[in-house]
């Protein structure tokens, strides 16, 4: 098989005859008129016996499956696997078995497609078609058109008339259905002997029509009407003006825009192609009467100028003049050189075949012996005004150049790797520098690129580890220390921390972890105690957050020091011990357990070891003792301390120290005494703080601690120091008095939790029960021993109202005044105890321990005592309104031997305002009670032995010798009694009258009691055995009746 292509303006017409395929040789083959190559215009593709070569005048033969068949094969040129491109679908006539081939486009070139569908489509046959002037066997004929307008391309075969269906939903050319009912089913018998088939829109009306070639050489046409086919002889397709049309063994039909064209071929091989177009007419006189006919030859001979079959047209390089008048030369210069050699002429041949005009038109087109140059730049006219292409040159990036088969100059572009300005010839590059095609000049390589030879088309890029400059002919070696990537400008120096040896790097490597670079050429060996990591361009020294570092051997990490957290933890500990030591130097201070006067003379018990060295005799000061005289002594000379025990110092002063017992307070030594006083295992504590330095200093010498570590211990000490003073001086100052005092505040608490504190009037709504009071002394017996009311009141009673700041009876719930009592401060509490009680038993009150008792200590408010003495007006003062109260039935006075409470001003005061009342309210005052701690002298109580000392000690008291604190107090006394009638002499007469009568009744009753015990011994002995008594057998007289006989 074979295929003829009309080459673009090529195609001969034999004027003769009018038609322009009869010097082509189809030799009984079969041909489709398609656009095979893509280029706009129709070719011939046509199949025969054989192919050796060009098949005819202006056709072009080539190999188009590059197999051969044996006989007639036959073929199918459409779009099968729907790409865009002419495929070819051929059939053999003579193989056995007979097969279909499907040869795929690509690219210009035909592929045979072994797994193609249709090469799987069996039954097809080779028939034998013969009339009495020939034979010839042919196969099945292929018709590849989209028969059911889906879209796809379907097969049918002819003239069996089988229909193959591409199946439905699959693409491109993978699998065939055969339909067996189908219109092509429906014909007679005959039509199975039709030599070719053409599905063409004969009628326009936009589907396909079925036109026959039958075996008698007759074209037959049908009508597509649905799906079916109508055969009637009322459809005209093709009108032949000879009767019975052409007799032709192949053919094609065609249409160019309103023409319907008809090619069709003989069998026998000496007729030619005929050619049948609608509308094509003869012309009127032979040879256009521009030459003559040749009737042996069958051609025109033309006059000069002319040319073509019938002399219609004007040879090449002519074109028709103006009006008719012959054919004129074309353009020329002045050498005679048709277009200057540099054009084409557009002469009549250009005219009718270069243009995209009908067969129908062509010879009628016509030059006009213009110059079509061959580049934009050619031009110039002739003297005629017509364009001869003599002046101009090519453009820059292109020369002159001639071609071999026209021998015409046309510009042509340098090829790559040279250059040319304004036509001259291309001249090659130079190293370094390039050209692409058609280019004007070379250009110098960019940087990064070179060029290594002459003509060089394009630059190459320079490998990694290399770099070139602008117009470079060769890529330099990156020097060691540098690298670069591909098409580098310039070698980059490796960041720091990275190296490159040698040279040529494409990249830099980082320093292992203990090395560094700075150039980056080599990797160093950290010094020693510094460290690196991977990529470094210096080493750290280790230095830790807060101890010290060393490097390890591979220089790669940090590890503490140990012996720095050694010399850390050591001078944290001797600074907090040091802190503490100082802090208890500088602020030295203990807490008295007790202060009392003993064998040895005056002797404080500490709560805490005082650590006083013994050969040493140290300066101490008392404070906040609640001893006024004690601490009064120390202000004209110290006092200073003799080491008894660990806790037991003896004060040792110039003066008389008086008893004057306390168990609070403390004792402090003031600094820089307690440098050399103190100690601990006998060492002075100035010592242990020189050893406690010497570590200190010992580490910062040696530099083990970093500043901020230094810093750190500082504080931390500070701290943890601070906290521990803080807690040693809170537990230092827990003595055992002061854990009775929460103890007792507790039991107040619970006692009275549902009554609110709060402050009461002055006078006689502040009194206290003696249970309140028995109670107090029970609780703190074990403290109070025989101390005073000056203990009482400092060390017990204050400190308790403390946090009310209230009196003492308003904390443990005050009541309404029964007796005021008149005592001295420095009677021993438990006297005074149990004197109260002998009053308040005496009482003859069933509930004798609810009776009120209007007591200084207890009922005035002792954080107020200003307030309580009135400010100086005994009206308003709190003894005046107690003793003046209706609820008071009289004075008690606590005695002892020596009737010291007459020796206190205030107890003169009270004595005065007693007798005061006594004589205004004699029925309800029972005036003064002298009561000791063994009983109520008034009632014949409390012994004759303590009577008579009490009595002894009045009758020569003077109550002008009274002292008071305050001289004040004593002034105003005094002068209160002076007042009075009869002065001081009346008021030591009511005093020893009071004593007297008391004396009196105690006679009495002692002289009762002691003849009740003899008659008891009596009556115990036999009656010769009585003893004789020693005093008279009669009763004593009463006080009253005494009174009355006088």
């Amino acid at each position: 098989m074979s295929m003829n292509i009309r080459m673009s303006g090529r195609t001969r017409f034999w004027w003769n005859t009018t038609n322009p395929f009869l010097d082509l040789n189809l030799r009984g083959g079969e041909f489709h008129w398609v656009d095979w190559n893509e280029d706009g215009l129709m070719d011939l593709v046509s199949s025969g016996t054989q192919c050796n070569g060009a098949a005819g005048h202006g056709l072009s033969c080539f190999e188009a499956t590059g197999a051969s068949f044996q006989g007639r094969c036959r073929i199918s040129v459409a779009d099968w696997d729907g790409d865009g491109h002419l495929d070819l679908i051929v059939i053999p006539g003579s193989s056995v078995p007979v097969n279909m081939s499907f040869y795929q486009n690509q690219g210009g070139k035909l592929v045979l497609s072994h797994d193609s569908a249709l090469s799987q489509i069996d039954g097809l046959a080779v028939r034998e078609i013969s009339d009495w002037t020939w034979r010839v066997e042919v196969s099945s004929q292929p018709l590849a058109v989209d028969w059911d307008d889906d879209g796809f391309t379907d097969l049918i075969l002819a003239p069996e008339g089988r229909f193959f269906r591409r199946k439905p939903g699959v693409e491109k050319e993978t699998s065939l259905i055969e339909v067996a009912e189908n219109p092509f089913k429906s014909f007679p018998s005959s039509a199975a002997t039709d030599l070719q088939w053409r599905l063409f829109d004969c009628d326009g009306d936009g589907d396909l029509d079925l036109i026959r070639l039958d075996e008698r050489q007759q074209i037959n046409a049908c009508e597509r009407q649905g799906d079916g086919l109508n055969c009637s002889s009322n459809f005209k397709c093709l009108e032949w003006e000879e009767e019975g049309g052409p007799k032709i063994y192949a053919f094609d039909v065609w249409r160019e825009g309103d023409i319907l064209s008809f090619l069709g071929t003989p069998l026998v091989q000496e007729n030619r192609p005929q050619f049948w177009s609608q509308g094509f007419c003869l012309p009127a006189q032979q040879c256009n009467e521009q030459g003559r006919c040749d009737n042996l030859r069958g051609v025109c001979d033309c006059v000069g100028g002319h040319n073509l079959d019938d002399c219609s047209g004007c040879r090449p390089g002519f074109a028709e003049g103006p009006e008719g008048r012959g054919c004129q030369a074309c353009a020329a210069d002045h050498r005679g050189v048709t277009c200057s050699g540099r054009g084409i002429c557009r002469d009549d041949h250009f005219a009718q075949h270069q243009w995209n005009v009908s067969n129908s038109t062509r010879p009628l087109m016509k030059g006009d012996g213009h110059c079509l140059c061959n580049e934009d730049t050619f031009g110039g006219v002739d003297a005629a005004g017509k364009v001869n292409c003599q002046s101009g040159r090519c453009s820059d990036g292109y020369e002159e150049v001639v071609t071999v088969e026209a021998a015409l100059v046309h510009c042509q572009q340098c090829p790559a790797g040279s250059s040319s300005v304004g036509g001259a010839h291309c001249s090659p590059c130079l190293p370094g520098t390039m050209a692409g095609l058609g280019s004007a000049t070379c250009e110098s390589c960019k940087a990064g690129h070179f060029a290594a030879t002459v003509g060089s088309s394009e630059c190459d890029l320079c490998r990694a580890g290399s770099y070139a400059a602008a117009g470079s002919h060769e890529c330099s070696r990156c020097p060691p220390g540098t690298y670069s990537s591909i098409a580098a400008t310039k070698c980059t120096p490796c960041q720091e921390g990275w190296v490159a040896e040698g040279w040529g790097n494409p990249t830099c490597k980082p320093c292992l972890a203990g090395t560094y670079a700075h150039e980056g050429r080599l990797c160093r060996q950290c010094p020693g105690n510094t460290i690196s990591t991977l990529g470094r361009s210096k080493c750290e020294p280790c230095v830790g957050s807060f101890l010290l570092a060393y490097a390890d051997a591979e220089r790669v990490a940090c590890h503490a020091s140990m012996t720095s957290l050694f010399f850390g933890l050591m001078t944290a500990v001797c600074l907090i011990m040091a802190l503490m030591l100082s802090a208890w130097l500088c602020f030295y201070q203990l807490h008295i357990e007790d202060l009392s006067l003993q064998d040895h003379g005056l002797v404080v018990t500490t709560s805490r070891p005082h650590r006083l060295l013994w050969r040493w005799g140290a300066c101490i000061t008392l404070k906040n003792t609640g001893s006024q005289p004690l601490e009064d002594l120390q202000k004209r000379r110290p006092y200073r301390a003799r080491t008894l025990s660990g806790r037991e110092l003896q004060l040792i002063h110039d003066e008389t120290v008086g008893p004057w017992d306390t168990t609070m307070g403390s004792v402090r030594i003031h600094f820089p005494s307690t440098l050399f006083h103190t100690g601990f295992l006998r060492i002075p504590s100035l010592l242990w703080l020189i050893f406690l330095l010497i570590p200190m200093v010992v580490t910062l010498i040696l530099g083990q601690l970093l500043l901020r570590m230094l810093l750190l211990i500082i504080a931390s000490a500070v701290l943890i120091s601070s906290v521990l003073w803080i807690a040693f001086y809170w537990m230092s100052s827990r003595t055992s008095l002061a854990r009775r005092h929460r103890l007792f505040r507790e039991k107040l608490q619970r006692l009275h939790k549902t009554r609110v504190l709060k402050s009461c009037p002055r006078g006689p709504e502040r009194a206290i029960t003696i249970g309140q009071v028995g109670q107090l002394y029970e609780f703190f017996q074990s403290f109070i021993k025989d101390r005073s009311m000056y203990y009482i009141c400092s060390n017990l009673v204050i400190p308790v109202t403390e946090d009310c700041k209230l009196s003492y009876a308003e904390l443990v719930g005050p009541r309404q005044v029964n007796w005021f009592v008149s005592h001295y401060w420095g009677t021993p509490f438990q006297e005074f105890v149990a004197a109260v009680r002998h009053n308040a038993k005496s009482d003859g009150a069933v509930d004798w321990q609810s009776t009120a008792y209007w007591i200084c200590t207890f009922s005035n408010n002792q954080w107020e005592v200003e307030a309580e003495l009135g400010q100086g007006d005994y009206h308003e003062s709190s003894f005046y309104k107690s003793l003046r109260s209706e609820s008071c039935k009289g004075t008690v006075m606590v005695l002892d031997e020596q009737a010291l409470p007459l020796r206190r001003a205030w107890c003169l005061f009270e004595l005065l305002q007693t007798k005061l009342i006594a004589s205004e309210r004699a029925s309800s005052f029972q005036g003064l009670l002298l009561c000791t701690s063994s009983g109520v002298l008034r009632n014949g109580q409390g012994g004759i032995e303590i009577a008579m000392k009490v009595a002894t000690c009045l009758a020569t008291l003077d109550l002008r010798d009274a002292k008071a604190t305050d001289e004040r107090d004593l002034v105003m006394i005094q002068s209160l009694v002076e007042k009075m009638p009869g002065g001081f002499h009346a008021t030591n007469a009511f005093v020893r009258k009071s004593i007297r009568d008391c004396l009196i009744l105690a006679h009495q009753n002692f002289e009762v009691d002691f003849g009740k015990l003899l008659e008891i011994l009596n009556e115990s002995l036999p009656a010769e055995d009585a003893l004789p008594t020693l005093l008279s057998s009669a009763r004593p007289t009463a006080i009253g009746d005494k009174k009355d006989g006088e």
